[in-house]
């Protein structure tokens, strides 16, 4: 659980919304101090933050971009 929820914290401190970006960095925060204190739900969350970055970026050439769609 701790992994999806940084994967959702991740998602939105990307987006544009300020409303969501503020309680996503508090939530990110609490899971690197969770990592540095060695508890290993911030290493679960560590990876979730990361896939949660990296997924909505890739780009695996199936589909046209956006703006090219009707």
């Amino acid at each position: 659980m701790f992994g999806l929820a940084a994967s959702v914290a991740a998602v939105a401190l990307i987006s544009s919304n300020r409303a969501t970006r503020i309680p996503a960095a508090v939530s990110l925060l609490a899971a690197a101090a969770l990592l540095v204190a060695g508890d290993i739900h911030g290493g679960a969350a560590a990876v979730g933050a990361a896939t949660g970055i990296i997924l909505p970026t890739a780009d695996d050439g199936r589909h046209p971009p956006a703006s090219s769609r009707p």
